[in-house]
């Protein structure tokens, strides 16, 4: 799947902040408070303080970015759409906000900066093989200060697949999309996965449910990420 030709694509027929990233839901309406209520998940999750520094890798158009910025010293979004980040540059820029086109595989033009919490929310999937995932954890760490966090949050779980592919025909097509890479999900990471990532890069990756007023609760899961030692 061309990731960036299909978001690309959407941001720029779309109009709608949420529909621009995907921020649909078939179970729950996600609005002002739904949205809020996401923010103060990443907020307790990654315990923001308002002295820390911040990356929201993947960050689409901004608005996610804006919303957590008020509760962080700085926070640099970044994302590989040019369409997404004109947008975040024009509707979503605050003080303490910066937005720039990037590479989520090649994170050294960021050196030798470093942030003490990392956000990547809602686009771990498409990361889409066990190595390319692996491959952006490690950029990751590399910019992440001493003592420092990484949040992957909705997160596929395939342990939960069920739970958004219910019926038999729709089990079957889950399979079928997975096999041939074509599943515009992405990715449903398994927890395995994530261990054995975390094993080899010296990390504690912890498995966390959501909230249920989130709206892809029934089937996603987040993975706070911790150096053993640093």
């Amino acid at each position: 799947m061309n990731w960036l030709t299909l978001w690309e694509g959407i941001s720029a027929t779309e109009e709608d902040p949420l529909k621009q990233v995907g921020r649909v839901s078939r179970e729950k309406k996600i609005d002002e408070a739904v949205l809020q209520f996401i923010v103060t998940d990443i907020r307790n999750k990654l315990r923001l303080t308002e002295t820390d520094s911040v990356l929201d890798l993947c960050c689409g158009n901004g608005l996610l970015t804006s919303m957590i910025a008020p509760y962080c010293n700085k926070i640099k979004g970044i994302d590989f759409s040019e369409t997404l980040i004109k947008t975040a540059k024009s509707r979503f820029s605050l003080p303490n906000t910066d937005y720039a086109v990037g590479d989520a595989y090649d994170l050294s033009g960021l050196r030798p900066e470093k942030y003490d919490k990392i956000l990547l929310y809602f686009s771990f999937q498409y990361f889409d093989t066990f190595e390319k995932g692996k491959k952006v954890i490690r950029e990751m760490l590399s910019v992440l200060a001493p003592g420092g966090m990484i949040l992957l949050g909705d997160v596929p779980d395939y342990a939960l697949y069920g739970n958004h592919y219910r019926t038999i025909p729709q089990k079957i097509r889950f399979h079928y999309e997975n096999f041939t890479g074509k599943n515009r999900i992405g990715k449903f990471w398994k927890e395995k996965e994530m261990e054995l990532i975390a094993a080899d890069f010296n990390l504690t990756a912890e498995r966390l449910t959501q909230p249920e007023s989130l709206p892809y609760s029934h089937y996603r899961r987040d993975y706070l990420l911790k150096r053993i030692k640093d």
